[in-house]
């Protein structure tokens, strides 16, 4: 566990896990890509069927990148576009920095790490260890996936309290995706986890095809006419 507690990624984490300073953006008539390009365009995020990226919501910082998604056709203000079958909160924070342990060759440490007092003091919204309750750890092909319940209060949009974060490698990113219910439209947690691993797969897919082209050196959009996301509120 040493191995994890002296990573510097572990600001990674925590910022990961500011929820309530995040969950900005879905701004009427922002412009809405399918996928974004971020750490300097190694890693590529998109999410399931039905949505796509915020740029209002989604920043840079020294540390981190931070991306927000949510329904295509709020985002593009399009009664008739693309929207996704069940409705959540997906983010996900990538590592800026290369080096450090991998998270797959770590696994065990890592769940230990976010078991600790320390681990869910980073979970937590409000940094208190004990608003949250580690429900459940699972490791799947390399990915250590959370289902956790978080009881701080926060000034940010009404979310529920239960959720799942998976904690990944993408070439030598770590990335953190999460999958947060709206208090207004709950997930059981059979649900919560089948939007996780949408997600999981498209970003696994997306950066395994990525991995065979040339990197562009720069934040970019993997569409090739868009932007890159602007500075905001990241975690």
């Amino acid at each position: 566990m040493s191995t994890w507690i002296c990573d510097p990624r572990l600001t990674l984490i925590a910022a990961a896990f500011l929820l309530a300073g995040c969950l900005e953006g879905f701004g009427a008539g922002a412009r809405a890509p399918e996928t974004v390009r971020v750490a300097g365009g190694e890693v590529t995020i998109g999410g399931p069927d039905g949505y796509c990226i915020d740029p209002q919501g989604s920043s840079e910082s020294e540390a981190s990148s931070f991306v927000l998604l949510g329904s295509c056709a709020a985002l593009r203000e399009d009664p008739d576009g693309p929207h996704p079958d069940r409705l959540a909160v997906l983010t996900a924070t990538v590592s800026k920095s290369a080096g450090g342990p991998r998270v797959a060759d770590t696994l065990d440490d890592l769940a230990e790490v976010f078991a600790s007092p320390a681990g869910r003091a980073m979970l937590s919204r409000s940094g208190d260890a004990e608003s949250v309750t580690l429900l459940e750890t699972q490791e799947s092909d390399g990915v250590l996936l959370l289902r956790l319940q978080d009881e701080s209060p926060h000034d940010g949009p009404e979310v529920a309290r239960e959720y799942w974060r998976a904690v990944l490698d993408a070439g030598e990113r770590m990335v953190m995706l999460s999958v947060i219910p709206l208090s207004s439209r709950p997930l059981s947690a059979d649900a919560g986890r089948a939007l996780l691993d949408a997600f999981l797969a498209r970003v696994q897919g997306e950066n395994a095809a990525a991995e065979e082209a040339p990197a562009s050196g720069e934040v970019q959009e993997a569409e090739a006419d868009a932007t890159p996301p602007p500075g905001g509120t990241g975690g």
